[in-house]
């Protein structure tokens, strides 16, 4: 099963426009801590979310939820940073 966020900007399209690593890092620590589990297992670990859900013993339509939520809340975040600049967010500014 392919793993799609139709809506939100991907993880990896953040790093890119952002100023640092770091400071995508810092976002990422910011976030619920559920949330920052399933980017870190995700982006950093490179587990899928069926991996994830399997490995917190959640349901996998949980999992992606939470991923999708992470994605929108990071990009939210960036946006209110002003340390971060990002160019364009996946086309449509929400």
């Amino acid at each position: 099963m392919e793993e799609i966020v139709s809506a939100d900007i991907s993880l990896e399209d953040i790093l890119i426009k952002t100023e640092s690593d770091h400071d995508l890092r810092k976002l990422i620590h910011e976030l619920e801590e559920k949330y920052e589990r399933i980017i870190i297992l995700r982006y950093f670990y490179d587990l899928t979310l069926k991996e994830i859900a399997d490995m917190l013993s959640q349901n996998y339509n949980t999992v992606l939820s939470w991923h999708s939520r992470a994605i929108k809340k990071l990009r939210e975040m960036c946006m209110k940073n002003e340390k971060i600049r990002l160019n364009v967010i996946g086309g449509d500014e929400k």
